[in-house]
């Protein structure tokens, strides 16, 4: 049929029916055409959808044609699930297809159900079936175990890849059979990439083939190129005097050109490579092979090969070295000797004569296997008589090899020894308990290799300036400082020990005098800790009076140096002692300071100048009176005077200079090449002057350190902006060296937030672990972005502290960050907090109705009739500096209840709106219910950077067409209670308020006779006509009990309402009535609101029970 239908090329015959499948839909609908036959246009007509029941049975047709097509096989009461037909093969490839051929290909289909079955091929996939077809016989019902032949005829229209299937559809279920069809490729493979020639004996040749493989069947070019080629031109001259290359190549490869070369398909080409040195030479080079195919990857194939002299070598470039050496001691190495002969040989090591007794070879001799390595263990002790320098050729004899072999033997030697200058020290006399002795000490290192020395074990009396461990270069003199305080009164001896990094160890020996002093220090060394640069560190000593009476006391200190002492002077009772607080700033000018210079008086004085002979030439005698001679001889003695005042101030100055120089050492600064973290070291020694003791004073020491810190902070470039502002995070800055900081964040506003970050450095050598120290999780400063765990070296981070005040305050908090193997570092931050920055008010002209700091804000809409809309306007203010982006999303599970439709009964217009600083923005918020009743929503307004939060709660009442009541506080309704009694209403029966027996219920509560009020509001809508209401029923006893109702009755005009006001104000006569002290008074009456009027037209009453409560 389908053959009848259509064309070769699959299209159907009939023009009619060609047009009606043109016109059909894929939704199954359809439209007629726009040009009819006969060319006159026609507007399209749109068929209706189907119907569910339609649908369904559309839904059903696969299941009803499967069921049709399939039928299972039913055999001794089993279901046979297996597969219906077996195709063998399994699937069918495609191998190295080229576009316009036509391959065949021919699979078995055997029936292996357990009864009879058929088959049918199924149409290929669309995408296919203009290049592969199934020619086969159709078969009826083939009984089991029958086969038949299907031919897979593939046609390829393009140079792809193609992977797809067959289906066959049989009684017993589907077949698939896959089918891929895959393109000519080119499959490259090299046997091996690595070309090692090894060790090849000069004028011998040796080869090596490397083999490239095509198997796919495409061809491909290969290019031939890389670094060897450039050796191919390279020539040796042998022992004949013949240049000739040592390297070669075949196929022959021209190395100024590139050389191609054709790998067909399913072929291989072997590459083959010739050494033949003539001179001893060392290969490590490669070839690379491009292809220009895009999909073969290249290929890179490395060769090594080096000559040699003789087949049994030493390895390590035929060289010992001991490097430096010291006399008596013991130093151990191997050689390796090499031998790249099939056979093993036997090496003998001779020692030098030089060297016997010092040099010794483990084993004697030594078996070196076919291509391997042997190693003899070398002892090497040299003695005194070797000298400094030591190069010298070791002979190994190898068997049946008329050419020994050699090593050269480097090493270079020096002696062990420190010597000290003077060898002991002798301090002399120095009170006990306060002054120190200092005497220098000269330290020098007779090796030629530096090493590290230090004193160890040193007493507590003694203190080693400026180091106690330090670095000696070869043959280096350092000069230290040894100070000393006395230990006891009278002669002492103490020993001071110094060792090196090579196990020496030496003893210098110190001798001196104790005598008593009336004042003494603690400790009269005091070492304070190590700071860094803007910060400070300070110690504490005692000064003891251990004389008979009161001693007076002041210390001299010039403070530009950065020490300060408290307290500078006073008076100590005898026995008494008096706490001396030291104290040291590091600050870049004072660590910088050096040491001015001292003048010299004779140089500083300027000399006589003869006015006589000023300019060089005597001016003739001039007689002079006796007057002018007695006046010129007051005038000389009067500037001789003045020279020589001024002279001896400068003498003075010098002498004190000279003094404070004595007790200040100038900043010491680590070698950076030694130390990894910079650093300045300065002794100084303070005098404390005692009044009336012939010793005048006694010294108190004090060694500084300041280091720069390696954990160093600074302010980002641009800080990270408040809560407003989105701007990029900041940039990374070089931190300036200190370890503390000052944020200032300004005026924020409350419940807003701003953000400034810092950044901190490792400067040091070493990896850095930090930890912040926590901070009041309730408290205005609050770390988001805190700092990694460690730094590594010259490694940054960013860290961001947020300020977030709560309310109208100024706020200060230091923010301290620990680091392990470093500094500490110091944040002071600071900010003021405003008031809150946003309100919402309906009032224009006020904007502070809305409490700024007000979270929930409630908004009523009032009444709308059902169908009509209410705007009332709302008004952001913004009071902060900064512009603030707000939006409003409504909580839908807060919307009670929906419209029918679906829709939010509330509207907020904009939905997001930016409100500038110092200024206010109108928000139109809309009420359009669909039904009756009320309607509440909660709106969430979100403002700020940081998305702070107000919830707008807006309700309102959706009134139908006519007359309805409600009470405004209540919103259930006598609006819901009352519908069958106004027709407008509804026919849902009430349960309150229809009948004298169950009236609607209004309850008031008065304190202390204050009146109290209750409203109901009547409702006409738009589109209805005037109606009118009256109250019945209020007699002139509820009046004087306090009860009002106001107006009793009025016309209410369509669009309008009416409000009537219940009010109870307890009369003195009510509380009478009830003279019990502390109990309450009740007061009830009952009355009638008649409704007429409206539409439609209506004529109820409302049954309404007053209930007021008068408290004591």
């Amino acid at each position: 049929m389908s053959e009848f239908l259509l064309d070769d090329a699959g299209v159907i015959r009939e023009p009619k029916y060609r047009a009606a499948s043109k016109r059909l839909s894929f939704d199954g609908s359809s439209t007629r055409a726009v040009d009819g036959s006969d060319g006159v246009p026609r507007p399209a007509i749109a068929v209706r959808p189907r119907t569910k029941y339609e649908q369904s049975i559309m839904n059903r047709i696969p299941e009803r044609q499967k069921a049709a097509l399939e039928k299972p096989q039913t055999y001794g009461g089993k279901v046979y699930t297996g597969i219906g037909f077996l195709p063998s093969p399994r699937s069918v490839q495609f191998l190295d297809f080229a576009v316009g051929e036509v391959i065949k290909q021919t699979i078995q289909l055997t029936n292996v159900s357990q009864g009879f079955n058929a088959f049918k091929v199924l149409p290929a996939p669309p995408l296919f079936r203009d290049v592969l077809e199934v020619v086969y016989t159709p078969q009826s019902m083939m009984s089991a175990g029958m086969s038949c032949m299907l031919t897979i005829v593939f046609s390829p229209k393009k140079n792809e890849d193609i992977d797809t299937e067959i289906t066959l559809q049989a009684q017993t279920g589907m077949i698939i059979i896959p089918v891929s069809c895959r393109r000519k490729r080119a499959d490259i493979s090299c046997v091996s990439k690595k070309v090692e020639f090894g060790a090849i004996v000069v004028a011998e040749t040796s080869t090596k083939t490397v083999t490239l493989r095509n198997d796919g069947a495409l061809g491909v070019k290969m290019t031939i190129g890389g670094e060897l080629l450039d050796l191919l031109a390279l020539t040796h001259t042998s022992a004949d005097g013949v240049k000739a290359p040592f390297l070669s190549m075949e196929p022959e490869i021209n190395p100024a050109k590139a050389t191609i070369i054709n790998l067909k398909p399913f072929s291989s080409l072997n590459i083959s490579i010739r050494f033949a040195p003539q001179q001893l030479v060392d290969i490590d080079s490669n070839l690379f092979l491009s292809f220009d195919n895009p999909e073969v990857d290249d290929i890179v194939i490395f060769v090594r090969a080096k000559a040699i002299d003789v087949p049994v070598f030493v390895s390590r470039n035929n060289e010992l070295s001991f490097h430096c050496c010291f006399f008596g001691t013991l130093y151990r190495d191997t050689v390796a000797v090499q031998n790249t002969l099939a056979s093993a040989v036997k090496v003998t090591p001779e020692v030098p004569h030089a060297l016997h007794g010092m040099l010794e070879f483990s084993p004697k001799f030594g078996f070196v296997q076919p291509n391997a390595s042997f190693d003899f263990q070398v002892k090497f002790t040299p003695n005194e008589g070797l000298g400094k320098e030591l190069n010298l050729p070791v002979r190994i004899n190898v068997t049946d090899q008329t050419m020994p072999i050699f090593f050269q033997l480097i090493a270079s030697m020096s002696r062990l020894g420190v010597k000290f200058d003077p060898p002991e020290l002798q301090l002399g006399v120095c009170a006990v308990g306060g002054e120190m002795l200092q005497q220098p000490l000269k330290i020098t290192n007779s090796s030629r290799i530096g090493k590290k020395v230090g004193f160890v074990r040193v007493p507590d009396n003694v203190s080693i300036l400026p180091f106690p461990v330090f670095d000696l270069g070869g043959e280096e003199t350092i000069e230290v400082q040894i100070c000393v305080a006395p230990p006891t009164q009278g002669q002492f001896t103490q020993t001071l020990q110094l060792i090196t990094q090579f196990d020496e160890s030496y003893h210098i020996t110190l001798t001196g005098h104790g005598k008593p002093k009336p004042l003494l220090f603690e400790a009269p060394m005091l070492k304070l800790p190590v700071c860094t640069i803007g910060q400070s560190s300070s110690a504490t000593t005692l000064l003891i009076n251990r004389s008979q009476q009161a001693q007076r006391f002041a210390f001299s200190i010039n403070k530009s140096y950065g020490i300060d002492i408290s307290p500078t002077s006073g008076t100590i009772e005898k026995g008494s002692s008096v706490p001396v607080v030291v104290k040291f700033s590091a600050t870049e000018g004072n660590v910088e300071m050096s040491l001015p210079p001292i003048p010299d008086a004779m140089e500083a004085v300027p000399p006589v100048v003869d006015e006589a002979t000023k300019g060089g030439k005597a001016a003739p005698a001039k007689k002079k009176t006796k007057a002018e001679e007695e006046q010129e001889r007051k005038d000389r003695e009067k500037f001789e005077e003045e020279r020589r005042a001024e002279r001896e101030k400068l003498v003075a100055e010098r002498e004190r200079l000279l003094a404070e120089f004595r007790n200040l050492q100038p900043w010491e600064e680590s070698d950076p090449e030694v130390e990894s973290t910079w650093s300045r070291h300065r002794s100084l020694i303070i005098p404390c002057f005692i009044d009336g003791w012939s010793g005048k004073s006694i010294m108190l020491g004090v060694r500084c350190a300041v280091v720069k810190p390696t954990l160093c902070v600074s302010a980002s470039a641009t800080d990270a902006a408040s809560s407003h502002d989105t701007s990029d995070a900041p940039t990374h800055s070089a931190p300036t060296a200190s370890s503390s900081l000052q944020l200032n964040y300004g005026e924020v506003p409350a419940d807003h937030c701003s953000k400034k970050s810092f950044v901190l450095e490792n400067r040091g050598l070493e990896t850095v672990a930090l930890s912040v120290k926590r901070l009041d999780p309730f408290g205005p400063f609050q770390i988001i972005r805190p700092p990694l765990s460690s730094l590594k070296p010259r490694q940054q981070c960013e860290v961001v502290l947020q300020f977030r005040p709560t309310n109208k305050a100024v706020f200060a908090q230091d923010v301290l960050i620990h680091s392990v193997g470093s500094n500490p570092i110091v944040i002071k931050a600071v900010g003021e907090g405003l008031p809150a920055a946003l309100s919402i008010s309906q009032d224009k002209t006020n904007p502070h109705a809305g409490a700024a700091d007000q979270s929930e804000i409630p908004l009523s809409l009032g009444y709308c009739p059902v169908g009509d809309k209410v705007e009332v306007p709302l008004y952001f203010s913004n009071f902060s500096p900064f512009p603030l982006h707000v939006t409003g999303s409504f909580l839908s599970r807060t919307v009670q209840p929906f419209n029918p439709n679906g829709t939010l009964p509330f509207l907020l217009t904009p939905k997001q709106v930016i409100v500038p600083p110092n200024s206010k923005v109108e928000v139109m918020s809309t009420f359009a219910p669909q039904v009756d009743g009320p309607f509440q929503a909660h709106c969430e307004i979100e403002f700020g950077g940081d998305r702070m939060k107000k919830t707008l709660v807006l309700d309102g009442f959706g009134c139908e067409r006519g007359l309805q009541v409600v009470f405004p506080k209540s919103h259930e309704a006598v609006a819901t209670s009352y519908r069958s009694a106004l027709t407008a209403f509804g026919d849902a029966p009430p349960a309150q308020g229809m009948s004298a027996a169950a009236p609607a219920l209004i309850s008031l509560t008065s304190n202390e006779q204050k009146p109290v009020q209750q409203t109901i509001v009547i409702v006409n809508n738009k589109g209805s006509s005037n109606g009118d209401y009256s109250v019945e029923g209020l007699t002139d006893v509820d009046v004087k009990n306090g009860w009002k109702i106001e107006p009793l009755k009025a016309n209410i005009a369509p669009g309008t309402k009416a409000t009537i006001v219940v009010t109870f104000s307890p009369t003195q006569i009510l509380m009478d009535s009830l003279p019990i002290p502390n109990v309450s008074v009740v007061s009830l009456s009952n009355v009638r609101l008649v409704i007429k009027g409206g539409t439609p037209s209506q004529d109820a009453a409302l049954f309404v029970q007053l209930k007021g409560t008068a408290c004591r």
